[in-house]
């Protein structure tokens, strides 16, 4: 069915791993599932339309999540490639992206493939390629390719000095997830010609 009216749900009642995570919004879902002698085939499309997932605890926000999950398998939790994710904003702290898409595929209930995604963050582009997630590894990396950041917001969000100008950087910037914290490694970002700043 369509999405209809708006729920508010506490995904911790589910399960521990899930505790301070709730979701807001629309849900909508439709399937089927056949019994053919021993072989059963099923499939569904869960859609959402302006929803909201936060984790108060970890100062993390993620709204305007625009998505319609093709799974192509339910038992193996195996969905088509291609799937899109659409947001508004996401919030991490001091960190915050804005109009982004993630281009995926979910393998299985403990494989994931990031295809591509891109966002807009520090008044330019942010682009990253191909990333495996599996479940039980706590551990990321992943390379952004930076367009045209606005220096002084960059250096403003990571809390690293007080700027002001019109200065932007591009490059790339090598980012690794481990143990709940953000760390940038050895990247290169160069400046773009034009506007300086402080």
């Amino acid at each position: 069915s369509e999405p209809d009216a708006s729920i508010k749900i506490d995904l911790g009642k589910f399960s521990p791993q899930l505790t301070d995570l709730s979701f807001e919004g629309n849900i909508g879902m439709s399937g089927s599932c056949q019994v053919t002698g021993s072989t059963v085939t099923s499939n569904a499309v869960l859609s959402t339309h302006n929803a909201k997932i936060e984790i108060p605890g970890r100062k993390m926000t993620l709204e305007g999540i625009d998505l319609n999950l093709n799974l192509q398998d339910l038992y193996q939790f195996h969905s088509a490639p291609d799937q899109v994710l659409k947001f508004k904003r996401f919030a991490w702290g001091d960190i915050e992206m804005n109009e982004g898409a993630v281009l995926f595929q979910i393998e299985s209930l403990s494989s994931f493939f990031l295809q591509k995604s891109s966002f807009s963050w520090c008044g330019g582009h942010v682009y990253t390629h191909g990333l495996q997630i599996t479940s039980g590894k706590r551990e990321i990396d992943i390379i952004c390719y930076c367009d045209r950041l606005k220096l002084a917001t960059l250096l403003q969000q990571f809390n690293l000095a007080s700027a002001e100008g019109e200065g932007a950087v591009n490059g790339r910037i090598p980012i690794s997830y481990r143990d709940g914290k953000i760390k940038i490694l050895d990247g290169f970002l160069y400046s773009t010609p034009g506007e300086g700043g402080t």
